[in-house]
């Protein structure tokens, strides 16, 4: 017995050296063995799950053949019969296979999970350790005993597949209601995510924070998480604007945790930005109608209107791309520079863009 467990220890230990050796290998660099690595054991394991199921069939053929030899009238003389020292040795040879390739397989899905750290050390090492004893109690000739704990084995690995399964489902589902809402602004210069349906983006999380998993939402620095909370947040946010989002997830990366809102701006009118924050001087809305020209003039594909809202609620909408120096200077004379006017950006449609001008009373 000591013996026994002497071996088990062993051989555990350089099994869990030699994976954290790898894991740690993972993190600095990528050699060739490793790239290597995955389709290798991806062919072994598509092999070993072809070569099980020929052995399952042969199985059940083999199973059926006995009964129909121990059928009243199976006739002896004129069809091929089996002898039991036959039939024993194809059912040590099928145990064989079984055992050898379903410890492989479960083995390299093993490591397939760990690899994604879909398991824990702990788990991964559970259904190893167990492998390692039913070999070195087969060793022992006690093939029953041997075979009852490879198949516990087995059958572990194959609960932790399901359950990383179903785990990663209800964690693309839960994301995806939120995630859904998101938009992508890519180019060569930069990548941001935004939302254009903010309303529906916060409606979803209200019925989602109303029981269960909460996702807290983040803007101007003040945290809104209940229901109730969400809904004064809905009532501060402009429902026509586009919002940056920041999302953060949980400490596992799985769960999206915390969402960020902030004031989106298009890449192209990233510049734009230090006019957009509200309350601005006439001076500065001056400079932004200006700096706003000169964007069309250089990007042929971006649209903007200035939509001006005088004090007496008159509005006036000019077209940057299309209507005529005159018009635009006309508008800028219009402005103040010593008054005040709240100023945003909204999106109209896919690069086209409102600069809502209101001047305050």
């Amino acid at each position: 017995m000591k013996k026994f467990f002497k071996r088990t220890l062993g051989i555990s230990s350089v099994l869990i050296l030699g994976y954290q050796q790898f894991c740690y290998a993972d993190v600095i660099s990528t050699s060739p063995t490793e790239i290597l690595f995955v389709p290798l054991t991806f062919l072994v394991g598509f092999i070993g799950v072809i070569i099980l199921i020929i052995s399952a069939i042969s199985f059940f053929s083999l199973k059926a053949t006995v009964k129909k030899q121990n059928t009243p009238g199976y006739d002896n003389e004129k069809l091929s019969t089996l002898s039991l020292e036959e039939i024993e040795k194809k059912k040590n040879k099928m145990q064989r296979r079984f055992y050898v390739w379903g410890m492989i397989v479960a083995i390299i899905g093993l490591i397939y999970l760990g690899l994604s750290n879909e398991i824990s050390e702990v788990l991964f090492f559970i259904p190893i350790i167990l492998f390692i004893v039913s070999f070195i109690v087969r060793l022992n000739k006690n093939k029953k005993v041997s075979n009852i704990i490879c198949v516990v084995s087995v059958a572990l690995v194959c609960l932790m597949g399901v359950w990383s399964g179903v785990s990663n489902k209800m964690i693309e589902d839960y994301n995806k209601q939120f995630l859904q809402y998101q938009k992508s602004e890519s180019s060569h210069w930069s990548s941001q995510r935004y939302v254009s349906d903010v309303e529906g983006l916060i409606n979803t999380a209200i019925e989602n924070n109303k029981s269960g998993r909460k996702t807290t939402f983040i803007y101007k620095n003040i945290n809104y998480t209940s229901p109730e909370e969400l809904k004064q947040l809905l009532n501060k946010l402009n429902i026509n604007k586009s919002y940056s989002l920041n999302i953060q997830y949980d400490k596992n990366y799985d769960y999206i945790e915390t969402i960020t809102l902030t004031s989106y701006i298009n890449q192209f009118l990233r510049d734009l930005e230090q006019y957009l924050r509200g309350s601005q001087r006439g001076s500065m809305v001056k400079s932004l109608i200006q700096l706003a020209r000169n964007k069309v003039d250089y990007y042929d594909d971006i649209e903007i209107n200035i939509v001006y809202i005088s004090e007496t609620g008159q509005n006036t909408t000019i077209n940057l791309n299309t209507d005529n120096s005159e018009t635009i200077t006309n508008l800028s004379n219009d402005i103040k520079a010593a008054k005040t006017y709240d100023v945003y950006l909204l999106e109209e449609s896919n690069d086209v863009w409102n600069i809502i001008i209101t001047s305050n009373n």
